[in-house]
């Protein structure tokens, strides 16, 4: 998934496949997934790795978005099983 304002910034997030691959015998290891961002602000770019995702959580997110981008800003933010990972809407940037 991309996002691009319309300044050119923007952020990437995609799956980059599991943790631990071979393990499917727990049930937090076996679905921990690797999670790839590539983001640029102001013309500065990076990126990361990071096992900051299990499967079932991988939803909420693609749902958040779309809510936001309905303009629904009920649930302003969340987290996940990561203590370091979470999204925060900083609320609508338009005007009307």
């Amino acid at each position: 998934m991309r996002l691009t304002g319309a300044s050119g910034d923007f952020v990437e997030i995609s799956v980059a496949g599991y943790q631990f691959p071979n393990n499917t015998h727990d049930d937090y290891d076996s679905n921990s997934l690797l999670i790839d961002t590539t983001a640029s602000v102001n013309r500065r770019p990076w990126t990361s790795r990071d096992a900051c995702l299990l499967t079932w959580e991988v939803e909420w997110p693609a749902n958040w978005l779309e809510q936001l981008g309905r303009g629904d800003f009920s649930e302003p933010d969340s987290s996940f099983l990561e203590p370091t990972s979470g999204l925060n809407s900083l609320g609508s940037t338009t005007t009307g």
